[in-house]
């Protein structure tokens, strides 16, 4: 009888157990369904603002700085107009983005409404294996871990070329970040609608620039940093950059590149194209005018069926977007360079 009753017990806590797990797992779902990343810089901004304008838009570009700071959708809607194909473009640029960060916020913007988005470009980049000190445990970092970026991830560290310490604790940094996030830890600043102090501080531009086109060129900051930036670059940058620009005339991939192209690396991109194509968008792949060959990535790209490649970082074929007088700093473009990148873009993607 007293085994009975244990038993019977027992499993009246393993159901109330379940019942109480369910009921965890049934709320984190509801949370990760209203949260609109409002604590995370320029990532939740854009996208409230996508949500908010369900029918502004069918065009996207989504990447890094480079699109950040150097795609202008003003004069490239113009561009479009005056070649008799229209569009209404947002840039979608983030800040020191990567794959496969990058294709999750493709993935979130593509999703905000059931809308059919005409064309959607994308920056050709590799995809980032290995953890940067700086981004673990930010917010953002671990916004975009949901499990099938992060298994990406995990899999990208594991075929990298790291030594094996630096490997384990990538991996460890990957998988943290996907538990906090599927905790939702710290996230009550998002989930209320509270931006982080740094997207309110006094100097720095809006993320969705003047116009709300999610542009701003790196002219247009006036917070004391990019001002420093500008002068170290005119200071004590110039000769380096000659240096960076000759290794890429040579062909020498950049030191920040990751030349060994996986064919893991191409399915997720892949992948990323298919679901634009299923919203309607035509895409185009875009290498902009940095200062990394990506050379290899570019070759495989190439192959990838019914993919249209357009590669600016070609100083011999685009001199002039490689001119110092349109840089603000090594690496990017100020706003003159950015307008001639933008032109030549909308060009190439309208000539056909």
């Amino acid at each position: 009888m007293r085994s009975s009753t244990s038993s019977s017990s027992a499993g009246r806590f393993g159901v109330r157990l379940a019942a109480v797990f369910s009921a965890i797992c049934a709320a984190l779902a509801a949370l990760h369904g209203i949260d609109r990343y409002a604590d995370v810089p320029a990532v939740g901004e854009k996208l409230s603002h996508l949500e908010r304008s369900p029918e502004r838009y069918d065009t996207l570009f989504v990447g890094s700085s480079y699109v950040y700071r150097e795609f202008d959708p003003a004069l490239f809607d113009a561009i479009s107009e005056a070649a008799g194909d229209p569009v209404r473009s947002f840039n979608l640029g983030i800040p020191g983005m990567d794959p496969p960060e990058t294709y999750w916020l493709l993935d979130r913007a593509l999703a905000l409404s059931n809308r059919r988005w005409r064309l959607v470009l994308i920056e050709l980049d590799s995809l980032r294996s290995r953890v940067r000190p700086a981004n673990s445990h930010t917010r953002r970092f671990e916004n975009w871990h949901d499990l099938p970026r992060t298994l990406a991830s995990i899999r990208a560290v594991a075929e990298g070329t790291a030594p094996r310490g630096k490997k384990l604790k990538d991996i460890g940094t990957h998988t943290e970040a996907f538990f906090r996030r599927l905790a939702m830890a710290g996230r009550w600043r998002g989930l209320i609608g509270i931006p982080l102090s740094s997207e309110r501080s006094a100097g720095n531009s809006p993320s969705l620039g003047a116009r709300n086109d999610g542009f701003v060129s790196l002219d247009e900051e006036r917070a004391t940093l990019f001002a420093m930036r500008r002068d170290w670059y005119d200071a004590f940058e110039e000769d380096r950059y000659g240096e960076k620009l000759a290794a890429l005339k040579a062909g020498v991939e950049s030191e920040d590149g990751e030349s060994a192209v996986t064919d893991f690396e191409i399915d997720l991109l892949r992948s990323a194209i298919e679901r634009a194509r299923v919203h309607g968008a035509r895409v185009v792949l875009v290498v902009p005018p940095c200062l990394a060959t990506r050379a290899s990535l570019i070759l495989r790209a190439k192959a990838i069926e019914g993919v249209w490649v357009l590669a600016f970082n070609d100083p011999e074929r685009y001199p002039e977007l490689y001119d110092p007088a349109l840089r603000f700093d090594v690496g990017h473009l100020n706003a003159r360079g950015a307008e001639r990148f933008t032109q030549l873009l909308g060009e190439a993607v309208f000539a056909r």
